[in-house]
Protein backbone atom coordinates (compact mmCIF):
# COMPACT_ATOMS: atom_id res chain seq x y z
CA UNK A 1 0.00 0.00 0.00
CA UNK A 2 1.50 3.72 -0.68
CA UNK A 3 2.41 6.24 2.19
CA UNK A 4 0.08 9.29 2.01
CA UNK A 5 3.24 11.08 1.00
CA UNK A 6 3.66 9.19 -2.27
CA UNK A 7 0.24 9.41 -3.20
CA UNK A 8 0.12 13.62 -2.56
CA UNK A 9 4.06 13.44 -4.93
CA UNK A 10 1.81 11.73 -7.50
CA UNK A 11 -0.96 14.45 -7.73
CA UNK A 12 1.23 16.90 -7.74
CA UNK A 13 3.05 15.59 -10.40
CA UNK A 14 0.15 14.91 -12.42
CA UNK A 15 -1.46 18.45 -11.77
CA UNK A 16 1.86 19.88 -12.81
CA UNK A 17 2.37 18.19 -16.21
CA UNK A 18 -1.54 18.13 -17.12
CA UNK A 19 -1.04 22.39 -16.71
CA UNK A 20 2.12 22.42 -18.22
CA UNK A 21 0.09 20.24 -21.46
CA UNK A 22 -2.09 23.14 -21.33
CA UNK A 23 0.02 26.33 -21.39
CA UNK A 24 2.31 24.20 -23.75
CA UNK A 25 -1.00 23.88 -26.06
CA UNK A 26 -2.54 27.53 -25.84
CA UNK A 27 0.85 29.79 -25.50
CA UNK A 28 3.01 28.19 -28.05
CA UNK A 29 2.23 30.27 -31.49
CA UNK A 30 1.90 33.14 -29.07
CA UNK A 31 4.20 33.98 -25.83
CA UNK A 32 7.16 31.42 -26.23
CA UNK A 33 8.05 31.84 -22.46
CA UNK A 34 4.92 30.48 -21.24
CA UNK A 35 5.40 27.71 -23.79
CA UNK A 36 8.71 27.17 -22.28
CA UNK A 37 7.32 26.96 -18.51
CA UNK A 38 5.25 24.59 -19.86
CA UNK A 39 7.86 22.16 -21.17
CA UNK A 40 9.47 23.14 -18.05
CA UNK A 41 6.39 21.84 -15.36
CA UNK A 42 6.14 19.00 -17.93
CA UNK A 43 9.96 17.70 -16.96
CA UNK A 44 9.68 18.31 -13.29
CA UNK A 45 5.82 16.33 -13.45
CA UNK A 46 7.77 13.65 -14.95
CA UNK A 47 10.95 13.64 -12.82
CA UNK A 48 9.07 13.23 -9.95
CA UNK A 49 7.44 10.60 -11.25
CA UNK A 50 9.88 8.64 -11.41
CA UNK A 51 11.89 9.86 -8.89
CA UNK A 52 12.10 6.29 -6.56
CA UNK A 53 12.10 7.62 -3.19
CA UNK A 54 8.80 5.92 -1.57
Amino acid sequence: MLCANCIMRRIIAGFAICIGIILLICFMPYWMWLALLGVALIAVGCFVLIKKIC
